[in-house]
């Protein structure tokens, strides 16, 4: 399943890595590069730098693909 986040703080980050280790592809809507560092260095997912309400960054995410 390929799932798209829009917010990389608490919630948005244990989330991604939660579904990471279920084996789901993630893509991160961030509009902070720092916000990656919670993450960790092993994300193995896709994290996207921008406003998640602009439509370049949702195609950028490849939001029309995902699944959630």
């Amino acid at each position: 399943m390929y799932v798209v986040i829009a917010g990389c703080g608490r919630v948005g980050s244990s989330l991604a890595l939660q579904l990471c280790a279920e084996g789901h592809d993630v893509c991160v809507i961030d509009e902070s590069p720092e916000s990656l560092t919670l993450l960790g260095d092993d994300y193995p997912g896709q994290f996207v730098i921008g406003q998640a309400l602009d439509w370049e960054t949702l195609r950028h995410a490849r939001v029309g693909e995902a699944d959630a």
